[in-house]
């Protein structure tokens, strides 16, 4: 009996014990957890101001002659004769290649002997009128034998034209495709001609940055086939819509190529295209941007102590500054050093960046 009240009163004991550690514990665990709520972070802030970003449109894209032409065929037979090799240059309508054309020829030989006799017979029979000595209607035959025989001699030239594959611009021939002996047909590519003495790089501008882009501006292209040459451009043209499929509008700028005629056709070609901004745009450091990559960038914003998260739209960047278009105020306080160490709503104690 004496036993057992022991061991109850040892139990008791040791149950007061616990909860009084219990109680301790939770004491301690409220002071700390009120101790860190009192507690404030220390930041670096900074005051929303105004200023100028320059805008810089980095882009690629394929280098063409400042005009270009494929000379197709409009006849069918035999090539006969090669006039000019790759590189050479040529003067607008020279012949590049001939095709067998003897019979054209003598086709228009033929229409013109025929139209010759035909204008000397409209001739003569306009004097017989004169005269009296014929009818109206024999003039009117006449003049309808006339112009029927020009038309024929037009088609014959025409077609003798046709086998003399001529460049309808002046350049160097960039390539050909024919050879003598070889058969063609109406559609056959004979040869290109490229005017490289100016060159044009088209470029695909992203809708969001395409207001950024002036007509005129000036420009430095650049090549990884030319690794040591810098060229001068110009925007020259920016396209009034969208390409459907990669929402992009394309720009032309317009550059001389050098003496040597470096710049190639088909090269692909870089530019950055930089445009001065706007001086009155909200601005902020870079360095407050949070999830700066992602679709949804914020900053956190100092007010009475604590800190908010602000979402931002975004306009220009460079290195150190971007613009702000929305989700901000001028002389708001954000946050540009220690925001990993807080979240939406922390109390914290700030110190203004210099």
């Amino acid at each position: 009996m004496k036993s057992r009240k022991i061991i109850w009163i040892v139990t008791i004991l040791m149950s007061l014990i616990g909860a009084i550690v219990v109680l301790r514990l939770r004491s301690q665990g409220s002071n700390s957890s009120d101790a860190r709520r009192s507690t404030k972070v220390s930041v670096t802030v900074t005051k929303v101001g105004r200023g100028r970003v320059v805008r810089k449109v980095e882009a690629t894209g394929t280098l063409e002659g400042i005009n270009e032409t494929d000379i197709i065929s409009e006849t069918s037979g035999k090539v006969t004769k090669i006039n000019a090799e790759v590189e050479t240059y040529l003067l607008a309508n020279s012949s590049v290649a001939e095709v067998e054309n003897d019979l054209q020829e003598i086709a228009v030989e033929a229409a013109r002997a025929n139209s010759e006799k035909a204008d000397a017979d409209l001739k003569r029979v306009k004097s017989l009128l004169s005269q009296n000595a014929v009818s109206e209607t024999q003039l009117e035959n006449a003049e309808v034998g006339s112009k029927a025989a020009l038309s024929q001699l037009k088609l014959a030239q025409k077609n003798y034209d046709n086998t003399l594959l001529k460049t309808p611009i002046a350049g160097r021939l960039a390539q050909k495709f024919v050879v003598i002996g070889q058969m063609i047909t109406p559609g056959t590519k004979v040869a290109t001609v490229v005017d490289d003495s100016r060159m044009k790089l088209k470029v695909g501008i992203p809708e969001n940055f395409v207001s950024y882009v002036n007509r005129n501006t000036m420009v430095q292209v650049e090549s990884d086939a030319l690794p040591n040459h810098t060229f001068d451009g110009r925007v020259k043209t920016i396209a009034l819509k969208a390409d459907p499929q990669t929402r992009t509008f394309q720009v032309e700028i317009d550059l001389p190529n050098d003496h040597d005629r470096s710049l190639k056709s088909g090269m692909s070609a870089k530019t950055e295209i930089i445009s001065p901004g706007d001086e009155g745009s909200l601005v902020i450091p870079v360095a407050a941007l949070i999830e700066s990559s992602g679709n949804n960038p914020s900053v956190y914003v100092v007010d009475d102590s604590m800190a908010s998260l602000r979402y931002v739209n975004l306009g220009a960047k460079n290195d150190s500054l971007v613009e702000v278009v929305s989700g901000i105020s001028l002389n708001d306080l954000v946050v540009v050093f220690g925001q990993q160490n807080i979240n939406d709503g922390t109390k914290v104690r700030y110190a203004l960046e210099n």
